[in-house]
């Protein structure tokens, strides 16, 4: 089974989170775009999102969830959140790293 998953936050009509997964044929859900705007970063809602994902991607059948991330905030968040680091690369000549994680389900 494949699908996608959206879930978006929105405080007085206005987005201020969200986050989309797309669910594979491997039973994994790999998270490809995650968000908080600046002003609501520290308050819970990235939680509350990760929280809802994890509830979707078990109701699916999900036994890993993955992502990658560029956001080096982030990837101290997704550790705090039971991910586990599973690589790291960076290319100094073009300034770029990337950090990729996987949380199991079962």
């Amino acid at each position: 089974m494949n699908g996608e998953i959206s879930i978006g936050i929105k405080e007085n009509g206005y987005l201020i989170a969200g986050l989309n997964a797309c669910f594979t044929a491997f039973k994994i859900l790999y998270v490809s775009t995650v968000f908080v705007e600046k002003e609501y970063r520290r308050r819970g809602i990235g939680t509350r999102l990760m929280d809802e994902l994890e509830r979707k991607a078990k109701e699916l059948g999900a036994n890993m969830k993955r992502l990658d991330t560029f956001d080096f905030q982030g990837r101290e968040f997704y550790k705090s959140i039971g991910y586990e680091e599973v690589g790291f690369y960076k290319n100094g000549i073009d300034c770029f790293a990337e950090s990729f994680f996987v949380k199991r389900l079962d």
